[in-house]
């Protein structure tokens, strides 16, 4: 819609591809593909032929003309034009191998775009993820064939004797290219990572991950292998190409017998082994003495050879997770869409590159790339109602969303499918945790832990679960096990910061926190955690510094803005009020952020205001968007009920806080049912029964939370809602241990 509304701007003139990509994709990192693909949809749409054009005209090496007569005839209001308007680039829907990397943002109630993302609304590209270098031409075929096979050894008594009655376990390791010029690695590592997923589709055995399998170094002897992947058998296989002929030779070794206790070898054209993947699993599963009932079959359609390759091109490109290699992975899935528009794992594919460049802080929003991911996971089911893959992505919107029992249902159904998808447990492991079930949360990242054992990613949430539930020894210990594995990888650091935060250990938490932006700078949300962590020990210019950065890296949104202004606040001698809280209701936020306006001002010493309330609440309602926060935000100490309860107090008006201070109670008496054990439960308390004239239960409330690790003394000083009990003793007490021990901390942290 909008490329035809720019072209439709200036009817009869060449627009130039790049003046549309700044005026269609002006706030993405796009290329030209992106322009070819959206006027090849476009003319799709409009039935107009590019050798014989009605509508759009093709000029070469310019751009392009709208050629039909163009008149206007309505004019709409602003708001229903953006209602109508569709994403800038509508992505087809794709299959991708693993959602994407670790720094994500959910969505707080049913759109809102967050403060700070929960990390377990993070996914690793690296998850099952084949890795592929670019051949010198495309050459996977994925239709039908006949396997015609040579050299077969099957020991079953032997195997037998050993116990293959019981859960096997099996890793299947990258294809050799024995190819001249090993040109093919692109075409081995495919056909590896769909025998693992054939496997993992079997409910009687366990299929080591593909994530941990590549993160073995070259040259790993298969004893090794076996022994760092918890793995009693591995799958080998090598890979040749002569001419239009692909040679496979398969596998079943037990270390450390050399031996293999099956073999076989596969010789068919080139375009014709979509199913080589499922008949190797089939023979390998009977050769490990389970049933020769089949598993459940992938719904993958088969595919010109292009496009497979072109899946599998674009899912190692994005591997970085920069800004470049999500443009670069788009670009592979872009074209493989061209080539087949029915092939799905390449819509999943372009989906997962939306989300991943805005959950990595590569410089887009999280609503915004959720609107560009949701068409190419829905495009993708539709194309295979029965893909684990595009299930687990589409449950992944909805966990986002909220919309928990939703995502729990698709989740269950792809792991009924594919019961070794590690991406489906640890989806569900974060539906758990986000939905307050840390936990339930913790089981599911313990089985993504098991299939996965060489990728930090299971045991980063595993960590951050043991933190909920109050586990500290086993949360450090299963953050360390995570930098361990991936010590480059700024997660495993941040989960150490997030440890250090809910003890109140604070130079653990802002060593971890500096630590992980060494390795990844351009995580917005992890200079927001900082910016509370440097605010808790009162270095409000550092506060400053690092929410400055937030709003470097997400321009043109709001809510950095409104939160950087709690350093102008919690400051004693303060400058002028920051512009972003300097409002009225004429300007206020379009969202639930107007709310955490209010509260700084009142932080800040300045009136609370009615009629933006008001206009900030009837904003939120034409949204449909909730305020009761996600348990991420009030274990943050953020808990915008609270705020609203608070300004609607300060405003005089009791009886409109009454029902916002019930919700807030019995969400915090549910989190506690839950399992949930953190600091903030008690700071929350606390405030509740301040708002509420109840000033022992405040204080005993405050009381648990400064011995459980809170450090939050400059919102206690600054409150209004604390203002009756700051001459109590407990209170001052409790002020002054805090004082104490975040003097101390900023002395060890240098300041």
């Amino acid at each position: 819609m909008r490329l035809l509304l720019a072209l439709a701007a200036r009817p009869g003139e060449v627009v130039t591809t790049q003046e549309l990509l700044d005026r269609v994709w002006h706030d993405l990192i796009v290329t030209q593909n992106s322009v070819y693909q959206a006027v090849a949809q476009l003319r799709k749409q409009l039935g107009d032929p590019s050798d014989e054009p009605e509508y759009i005209q093709t000029v070469h090496r310019k751009g392009y003309r709208l050629i039909a007569a163009v008149r206007e005839e309505l004019t709409l209001p602003a708001a229903a034009v953006q209602s109508l308007a569709l994403p800038a680039v509508a992505p087809p829907q794709a299959v991708a191998a693993e959602p994407v990397s670790m720094v994500t943002a959910t969505v707080d109630g049913a759109g809102q775009a967050p403060p700070a993302p929960s990390p377990t609304a993070l996914f690793d590209a690296n998850t099952n993820t084949a890795t592929a270098k670019p051949s010198r031409r495309l050459v996977l075929g994925v239709s039908a064939a006949a396997v015609v096979g040579a050299g077969m050894l099957i020991t079953l008594a032997a195997l037998r004797r050993s116990g293959a009655a019981a859960m096997q376990r099996v890793a299947v390791m990258p294809f050799d290219d024995n190819t001249p010029g090993r040109v093919e690695q692109a075409l081995a590592r495919g056909l590896a990572l769909d025998v693992s997923g054939a496997l993992g589709r079997r409910s009687d055995v366990q299929v080591v991950a593909a994530d941990s399998v590549l993160a073995l170094e070259a040259g790993t002897t298969p004893g090794e292998a076996a022994r760092r992947l918890n793995a009693r058998f591995l799958l080998l296989g090598e890979l040749a190409r002569s001419g239009r002929t692909v040679r496979v030779s398969a596998r079943l070794v037990e270390p450390p017998r050399a031996e293999p206790i099956w073999q076989r070898n596969f010789e068919q054209p080139a375009d014709a082994v979509s199913q080589l993947p499922a008949e190797i699993a089939r023979e390998a599963a009977s050769a490990l003495g389970l049933s020769t009932a089949p598993a459940r079959a992938a719904s993958h359609p088969s595919s010109p050879a292009e496009a497979y390759e072109l899946y599998v091109l674009g899912n190692d490109a994005w591997r970085p997770k920069t800004t470049e290699a999500f443009a670069k992975a788009r670009m592979y899935f872009q074209r493989g869409i061209e080539v087949d528009p029915s092939f799905a794992r390449n819509h999943v594919g372009l989906g997962w590159t939306w989300l991943g460049q805005a959950t990595t802080g590569a410089g887009l929003d999280l609503p915004r790339a959720m609107a560009l991911a949701t068409p190419s996971f829905d495009r993708a089911l539709r194309l295979e109602p029965d893909s684990a893959e595009a299930l687990t992505a589409k449950a992944v919107l909805h966990q986002f969303a909220g919309e928990y029992e939703v995502a729990r249902r698709l989740l269950e159904r792809a792991i009924s499918i594919n019961p070794n998808y590690v991406q489906a447990h640890l989806t569900l492991g974060i539906v758990e945790f986000d939905d307050g079930w840390p936990v339930r949360s913790k089981e599911h990242f313990r089985r993504a832990a098991s299939l996965n054992p060489l990728s930090a990613t299971a045991f980063e949430r595993l960590a951050l679960s043991e933190v909920f539930v109050g586990q500290s020894d086993a949360a450090r210990a299963s953050a360390r096990k995570a930098i361990e594995l991936e010590p480059k990888n700024p997660s495993g650091h941040w989960m150490l910061g997030i440890h250090g935060y809910a003890s109140g250990d604070l130079v653990q938490a802002v060593n971890a926190y500096r630590l992980a932006l060494e390795r990844e700078s351009r995580r917005p949300f992890l200079w927001h955690q900082l910016g509370w962590l440097y605010l808790d020990l009162e270095l409000f210019d550092a506060a400053a510094e690092a929410f400055a950065r937030t709003v470097q890296q997400l321009p043109g949104v709001r809510w950095p803005e409104i939160y950087a202004a709690f350093s102008w606040a919690a400051q004693r001698d303060r400058q002028s009020v920051p512009a972003a809280i300097a409002i009225d209701a004429e300007r206020v936020p379009e969202d639930g952020s107007a709310i955490d306006l209010m509260q700084v001002r009142l932080l800040g010493g300045l009136a609370a205001d009615a009629a933006l309330l008001r206009r900030a609440l009837e904003a939120a309602a034409g949204r449909n968007e909730s305020l009761n926060p996600a348990p991420w935000f009030v274990f943050q100490g953020q808990h915008r009920l609270l705020n609203l309860a608070a300004v609607w107090i300060a405003l005089g008006d009791s009886s409109a806080a009454a029902p916002h201070l019930v919700a807030v109670e019995q969400q915090l008496d549910q989190l506690e049912r839950n399992g949930n054990r953190w600091h903030a439960l008690f700071f929350h308390r606390a405030r509740l029964a301040a708002l509420r004239d109840k000033p022992q239960a405040a204080l005993a409330a405050l009381e648990s939370a400064v011995a459980a690790g809170s450090r939050r003394a400059w919102w206690l000083r600054l409150d209004p809602t604390f203002t009756a009990l700051r001459g109590e003793p407990k209170f001052v007490a409790g002020l002054d241990r805090i004082d104490a021990q975040t003097a101390r901390q900023r002395q060890q942290l240098g300041f």
